[in-house]
């Protein structure tokens, strides 16, 4: 026991000198921690669609807090799909009903039709990609 006390004496004493460097490192350690459980507390939007159309945009979906809607007057090029600048283009035609072009699945292709149509319906239920442990770890890593 004698030995585990001066062994743990002579760590304390060596750290005296460093206390400002640990205290930054802490502090980092905390912050980058305290960061990434905001991030993943926050709400990410679910989808950046774009709407073509030629109509007012007043009678048009309003973006919500899980869909950002562009509407524009013609159709973007087919790769900024594959870019994933935007993850679906929507169409409306004549009856008002929508067409969509995605390279996502169909429980994608639900959810932004639900969305479209109810834009303060909970879609929350789908499973996270990642969770707070897997933010705190990346954080970390980063400093």
């Amino acid at each position: 026991m004698k030995t585990f006390l001066t062994v743990l004496k002579n760590n304390y004493l060596r750290t005296i000198p460093r206390v400002v460097p640990v205290i930054v490192m802490t502090a980092v350690t905390l912050a980058s921690i305290m960061l990434a459980v905001y991030i993943t507390g926050t709400q990410q939007v679910k989808g950046h669609i774009v709407l073509v159309s030629q109509s007012s945009a007043a009678s048009l979906p309003k973006s919500s807090k899980d869909l950002e809607i562009t509407v524009l007057a013609q159709k973007p090029p087919r790769s900024d799909l594959v870019k994933q600048k935007y993850d679906a283009y929507i169409t409306i035609d004549a009856q008002g009903n929508y067409h969509m072009e995605t390279l996502r699945n169909s429980d994608f292709q639900k959810m932004v039709l639900l969305l479209l149509k109810n834009p303060n319906v909970n879609v929350g239920g789908s499973k996270s990609d990642r969770g707070v442990g897997v933010n705190i770890i990346g954080f970390m890593m980063m400093f």
